[in-house]
């Protein structure tokens, strides 16, 4: 095999705003684990670290470091917060998500 180094990745290039937020996320002790993760892959990719070394250190799958380091590009830190998601049972939240005519049909069954 001569000289497979893989798909071409996007440099990772951090902002020492977003350096220190990443930095001080994964020192908290209040954060979520999952949060924590997510900075600590984003901090190894900006240091120039393969994905698959990234993933290998902090044992996640190579998926995962590919859909982090993704996002973080498009979203910067905000691709990194947990995405909004329905309650059970939020039927207002739910009325959103539906076209207006089930809206319609869904509020005269109530």
């Amino acid at each position: 095999m001569a000289n497979a180094t893989g798909r071409p990745i996007a440099p990772l290039i951090l902002s020492s705003d977003e350096q220190a937020y990443l930095e001080r996320q994964v020192r908290r002790h209040r954060v979520a684990r999952s949060l924590s993760e997510r900075c600590r892959i984003i901090l190894r990719c900006a240091d120039g670290v393969p994905s698959k070394s990234v993933a290998s250190e902090l044992g996640v799958h190579e998926h995962t470091v590919g859909k982090w380091r993704r996002r973080f590009l498009t979203d910067r830190i905000d691709g990194l917060l947990d995405e909004a998601r329905l309650r059970a049972g939020s039927y207002e939240a739910m009325l959103n998500w539906v076209a207006p005519d089930q809206q319609t049909w869904l509020q005269s069954h109530d």
